[in-house]
């Protein structure tokens, strides 16, 4: 027990002592299961050294001796930047060991940490980190020492990293320093690969620990010898590390059962039949010896040797069963060498055994010897040379066995050991079994380009191929001298290449270059291309215009399909052309196309499915370089319905993504027919790969399959969902929204989980399309999601594409996520960046996107995209022109009058194509923009109106009647019945402030609404009295005076509740109509009210208008509400600082209210409105003079004389258009002011009252020879005053009245 639990502390992450550990640790309660192997591709020594930084934290920091809960954070940390911050925060705490623990992050997560790539905060940092380390590096124990060194060997640069290796240097050779083989192997590994040049002093005593080390391990032995060697270090003295025999009892690697190799064989044996204990003691001593000299063993007795075993095996040729259940599963572990496990594992490949395929479980007759075959494999490829290598790497990929992560990094690190020194011919096998059993390291892979580039011209054209596409394939992008002597050899080598391999190579080499975004001038790949294009026409040699071969030429070798047409074999090299120029994205010459072209079209019809589909996957991958004629795409389609029958589900997903890239909008319904088909009749084959690019297909052809195969596939969708990638998710739950059926409310909470965890990965256009999806759909995530999505989407700003930026900004308005203030800053600039890209789409979706978050962009960005829609204009339809103006309108942005005239303009071009929707809110934004359009717009909208009455909606009438009311436009009779008419019908659907509107607008049109539709208002305003605000309230009340329409008693007495709870939320014009409201409709509001309300009054002085002061002292006085003397004076001293802006007839109204509540005006109110009255007599109608001198005389105020004479000259100005009540009025006010009338005034008065004089009533022929006789003018207007008696005008006595006046 105590064993195991020493290996646990000390080395947690070897792969030895796991067997024991995962023996002992269910015995121990309490005690954590032994950490997994590192992921497959990564060093298995330098991962060691670096101390297992993904192990769980609670297990670092409780495993380690130097482990603390701060290293366990450092390991724990999954990205270079988190490990740089957990060290700022730490500066305090950090010692040695945890300086080199971040180092080593950094190191791993981002190798090419630099300047460039670094916040300045993170550089800041790290340059202390590195400096630190100098200073502490003494500190460091063995192991540290190697986590340091190997973290060094993988950063490509830096400062201090020189200083570093020199300081490690020292420190490596102090003698208190006692390495471990793994520490020794893991110094050495760091110090071989650091491009870094030791002391030969330091090598030469690393050398001499290594010899002197013991129980080195066979991994650590090869890491310390393949180091030593890269060193320097002489082959003889390399002899010498020598690793002493494994001791018995050592465990097995990658035993999951636990046990020593004596125990492990003892239990294979004994499965297999033997029974030690009962062996028969004649004869096996001599047995014994034969076996230690190679000879036979005795029956049943293990072989001892390695021969011996192989000779074992052969016996059992073509037996396997025989050869694993016999032999292996007894053998002993330090018999299976290399070679003989090679010799195994080429009997399992011919013939193949049942049950050894991917995923599959060996026979129960062979799970023995199989386990103790795969548990010795990884050491025997360490020990392996470069043909068994490459003989156990081809059997493995045959037996479609996945290998074991020991196995795979054993085999990486193995090929990196080897490949300086296998033949051209070799590498090629090694390279297509290495690419086929997983992903190999980048190491590995720059080992063998390194070793192409020098054997590049010994391989024959397949070999080179085959090693081209291994790399190409791995993802690996070599260093630019080794890619260019490779490439280099090639474009000499191309006139010899046939046409095959030159498309195979162009495709190959254009991923090594690191694809079309990364290529330069001077690339291979666009060279290759070019040689392809000579010999397109080449083509045509052997093939005659009407599609048969020609006399002349015949077929290249290449091209000699036997078992296809002449035109098809053309047509198939034509379309393998195709393939290679898409995938170089080469930018291929027209002639040559066309000419492609022909030779599809003739043999479309004999191509196989498999090529056709490459075909369309060409195509969409050269677009936008290359549009294909619509003759091509008819006969390709017409091939693959034809052939339809051949189609995979794979196929299918890649002909309908090709389809939708392309937007070709003419598919036949054929080849959809034929690929819903496909995919009904094969759907426990759909992988979630077809799923994704289906749907993506469909999508963007704008094409809905039928019910059935979408529900099937809707299953297929929540069970892929978590293999789905980023692009794939994004894109799946696009289409599904744009196809109108992400309706499963499981998946979108799975999808929004799912996108969760990858949206480290999501892109731009990811986020886009998942934002668009999910407001399509009105489905609004949580918190987590949409914190998450916010700041990936804040680091990939300036990434956005114009489509990106205007979905992600629409998809926010209408999901009402406002999103920070930095978000929004960089999505304004990526929206800066690529304005000149925005379609019109995109301009009415993020204009519709601000004014729904109401975020008002800045001021440069506005005018950019105000000139972006006048630019745009032409091209905008309905629904765009209204978006545009509806968020003009509700972020109250002034647009300049060119636009407004452009856009009404192009209002009334598609006003016949507009919806119901978009008219409402194309009225609703003229007046919000302080818009009054031309009367050809307006009548050509209420006409449209009239069209789509039918289906208006509640808000559709509430805000087109507002609309027409704000603009002051009376729409016709038919219009306003329809209206009418459909809000009937529809009053269930009003809510609170669509009645209040609608009842306000009718007031505002004069129009009289009929009594069935004014009692189902009333009901449904009573209904929702609790839903109205007090504008709502003020609204109400203020419509049904306008239109002197009492409300019944219970409806009076629930707006009188509602306004008592709201009184402190009404605004003084509210108040005002409210106040109003309650006088003209002879609602009387409790005192309680009345008493609230002037408090409200009081606290709103400031704010007060003209008019509603003036309206709210006439309310109270109609309702017998007596001011205090207080609110009296507040309403006085508010009415004087608004003089200069009050209205004649406020004036009049405020004085005359006073008056009649006996309330004598003071006289700086009167003087103020005196004055304010002579400063703006000339630009006042007759009407307001009329009112301020009826005001004056009521107060029997005499104006200054200046001001006197101003209001006669307006008077004598506008005395044709009085009516005889004003006329009368004018005399009266002169009469009750006793002023002087001038002559002039007095002469245009009596004359215009002689003509009138049949006119007037008694009461008003009184009043003007009331006001003459003040005036004592009976004397001078005695025919006026005769007139008045007897109703005949007189010019002579007029004249001579004038005249008498004037002498007086």
């Amino acid at each position: 027990m105590i064993a195991p639990l020493i290996a646990l502390v000390v080395l947690p992450s070897s792969a030895a002592f796991r067997p024991a550990l995962a023996r002992h640790h269910r015995a121990i309660p309490g005690l954590r299961a032994p950490p997994r192997l590192p992921a497959r591709g990564v060093r298995p020594l330098p991962r060691r050294a670096s101390v297992c930084a993904e192990q769980p934290r609670k297990a670092a920091a409780s495993v380690f001796p130097e482990g603390t809960q701060l290293a366990a954070e450092l390991r724990a940390a999954k990205t270079a930047e988190e490990a740089l911050q957990i060290a700022k925060t730490h500066q305090e705490d950090l010692d040695g060991w945890d300086l080199a623990l971040c180092v080593s992050r950094v190191a791993e997560k981002n190798p090419g940490f630099n300047r460039d790539s670094a916040t300045d905060a993170d550089w800041r940092t790290w340059e202390w980190i590195l400096r630190e380390l100098k200073t502490t590096i003494s500190t460091l124990s063995p192991r540290g020492l190697a986590t340091l060194a190997v973290s060094l060997s993988k950063l490509k640069g830096g400062s201090h990293r020189i200083e570093l290796l020199k300081a490690l240097e020292r420190r490596a050779v102090s003698a208190d320093l006692k390495f471990d083989s793994q520490s020794l192997a893991g110094l050495l590994w760091g110090l071989s690969n650091s491009r870094y040049r030791p002391n030969a002093a330091l090598v030469d005593e690393l050398l001499n620990k290594a010899k002197n080390l013991s129980g080195t391990r066979t991994s650590d032995h090869h890491q310390t010898v393949l180091a030593l060697k890269r060193l320097g270090v002489a082959p003889e003295a390399l002899s010498t590390v020598l690793p002493p025999p494994s001791p018995k009892g050592t465990p097995l690697p990658n035993d999951k059962r636990g046990g020593t190799q004596r125990n492990h064989v003892a239990k294979a044996g004994a499965g297999a039949g033997t029974n030690r204990k009962n062996r028969k003691k004649k004869g096996s001593a001599g047995n014994a010896d034969d076996a230690l000299k190679g000879g036979t063993p005795a029956e049943g007795t293990p072989p001892e040797t390695g021969v011996a075993l192989l000779g074992e095996l052969k016996k059992r040729e073509g037996k396997f069963d025989l050869m694993m259940q016999q032999v292996v599963a007894t053998a002993k572990s330090e018999t299976l060498t290399s070679p003989n496990i090679a010799y195994i594992l080429s009997q399992a490949v011919l013939p193949r055994p049942r049950g050894m395929g991917r995923g599959r479980i060996p026979p129960p007759s062979c799970r023995a010897g199989w386990n103790v075959l795969m548990n010795r494999l990884a050491f025997a490829i360490l020990d392996a040379d470069d043909e068994t290598l490459a003989t156990i790497m081809k059997s493995l990929v045959q037996l479609r066995v996945r290998p074991s992560p020991d196995i795979t990094r054993a085999v990486d690190q193995r090929f990196q050991a080897v490949v300086s020194e296998i033949s051209p011919s070799m590498l090629a096998i090694m390279l297509r079994a290495l690419g086929s059993m997983g992903r190999p390291s980048n190491r590995a892979m720059q080992a063998a380009a390194e070793r192409l580039s020098e054997v590049v011209n010994e391989l024959d054209t397949k070999d080179l191929t085959s090693c081209l596409r291994t790399l190409a394939q791995s993802g690996y992008s070599p260093e630019r001298k080794t890619l260019d002597r490779i490439t280099s050899e090639l474009v000499l080598k191309s006139q010899e290449l046939d046409m095959d391999a030159l498309r195979q190579m162009a495709a190959s080499v254009s991923k090594l270059e690191g694809g079309p975004s990364a290529r330069t001038p001077e690339s291979r790949a666009l060279s290759l291309c070019e040689e392809i294009e000579k010999r397109v026409p080449e083509l045509d040699q052997g093939y005659s215009a009407e599609g048969t071969p020609s006399a002349e030429g015949g077929y290249p070798d290449e091209m000699r399909f036997d078992t296809m047409a002449p035109e098809g074999k053309v047509a198939r090299e034509a379309a393998g052309i195709v393939w290679a120029f898409a995938q170089v994205r080469h930018e291929v010459k027209p002639y040559i196309m066309r000419s492609l072209e022909k030779r599809l079209i003739d043999g479309a019809h004999s191509l196989p499915p498999k090529t056709l589909i490459n075909l369309f996957w060409s195509m969409a991958r050269l677009q936008p370089q290359w549009k294909w004629p619509v003759e091509v795409m008819h006969v390709l389609q017409a091939a693959v319905v034809h052939k339809g029958n051949g189609l995979t589900p794979g196929g299918v997903g890649t002909l309908l993504w090709s389809l939708g890239r392309v937007s070709y909008q003419a598919t036949s319904h054929e080849l959809l027919e034929v690929s819903e088909s496909v995919l009904e009749t094969t759907m426990a084959d759909v992988d979630a790969y077809t799923v994704s690019q289906s749907l993506w297909g469909w999508a963007s052809l704008s094409h809905s399959p039928s019910p059935k195969l979408l529900k099937s596939l809707e299953s297929r969708v929540l069970m892929f969902l978590p293999k789905f990638n980023a692009q794939s998710l994004a894109n799946t739950i696009w289409s599904m929204a744009r196809l109108g059926h992400l309706t499963n409310a499981d998946i979108l909470r799975e999808a929004e989980n799912q996108a969760v965890k990858k949206m480290k990965l999501f892109s731009s256009q990811n986020i886009g399309n998942m934002l668009w999806a999910m407001a399509r759909v009105e489905y609004r995530p949580g918190n987590v999601f949409i914190n998450e999505i916010e700041n990936r989407a804040y680091t990939v700003r300036d990434h956005f594409s114009s489509r990106d930026v205007s979905n992600a900004i629409w998809a926010f308005g209408r999901l009402q996520i406002e999103p920070g203030v930095g978000l929004m800053f960089g999505l304004e600039n990526a929206t800066v960046q690529e304005l000149p890209k925005f379609q019109p789409q995109h301009v009415t979706n993020l204009l519709w996107g601000f004014a729904k978050l109401r975020h008002t962009p800045r001021d440069s960005l506005m005018e950019r995209v105000l000139a972006k829609v006048q630019e745009q204009l032409p091209s905008l339809s309905g629904q765009g022109l209204s978006s545009c103006l509806w968020a003009f309108a509700r972020l109250n942005q002034p647009i300049p009058a060119k636009i407004v005239d452009n856009l009404s303009t192009q209002v009334l071009h598609n006003v016949n194509s507009m919806n119901s929707m978009e008219v409402t809110n194309i009225l609703w934004s003229f007046p919000r923009l302080k818009v009054k359009p031309s009367q050809e717009v307006l009548t050509a909208l209420e006409t449209q109106a009239k069209t789509q009455i039918w289906d208006f909606n509640a808000q559709n009438v509430a805000m087109s009647l507002s609309a027409f009311a704000k603009m002051a436009y009376p729409p016709q009779t038919a219009l306003m019945r329809g209206l009418e008419q459909h809000a009937f019908m529809e009053i269930e659907s009003f809510d609170a402030q669509a009645l209040a509107n609608l009842f306000w607008a009718f007031a505002k049109l004069g129009y009289k609404p009929g009594p069935d539709l004014v009692a189902v208002m009333e009901n449904r305003i009573q209904n929702l009295i609790d839903d109205f605000n007090s504008q709502g309230i003020a609204n109400i009340l203020w419509s049904m005076t306008k239109l002197q329409q009492k409300p019944g008693p219970e409806l009076s007495a629930a707006v009188l509740k509602r306004s008592s709870k709201l009184i402190d939320h009404f605004s003084p014009q509210g108040i005002a109509n409210a106040l109003l409201g309650f006088a003209k409709l002879n609602i009387q509001p409790p005192r309680l009210l009345l008493d609230t309300t002037e408090k409200r009054v009081v606290e709103l002085l400031g704010d007060l208008t003209p008019q509603s002061l003036a309206i709210s002292l006439q309310a109270f006085k109609k309702l017998n509400h007596p001011l205090s003397p207080k609110t009296l004076d507040g309403l006085q001293k508010r009415a004087m600082a608004l003089a200069t802006t009050t209205r004649a007839t406020d004036k009049s109204w405020i004085l005359a209210t006073l008056d009649s509540m006996g309330v004598t005006p003071s006289k700086d109110l009167i003087n103020a409105y005196e004055t304010a009255t002579n400063r703006a007599v000339s630009e006042l109608d007759g009407e307001d003079i009329i009112e301020l001198l009826w005001a004056f005389a009521r107060l029997a105020h005499r104006p200054a004389s200046g001001l006197m004479m101003a209001m006669e000259e307006s008077i004598a100005r506008h005395v044709s258009t009085l009516g005889i009540e004003d006329l009368t009025g004018v005399w009266w006010a002169f009469g009750r002011m006793r002023s002087e009338p001038s002559t002039g005034i007095l002469n245009i008065l009596a004359e215009t009252t002689i003509g009138v004089v049949d006119e007037m009533n008694a009461q008003e022929k009184n009043d003007v020879r009331w006001a003459i006789q003040k005036l004592e003018l009976e004397s001078s207007f005695v025919d006026l005053d005769k007139a008045l008696a007897l109703g005949g005008p007189s010019s002579a006595s007029m004249q001579q009245g004038v005249g008498d006046a004037t002498q007086s």
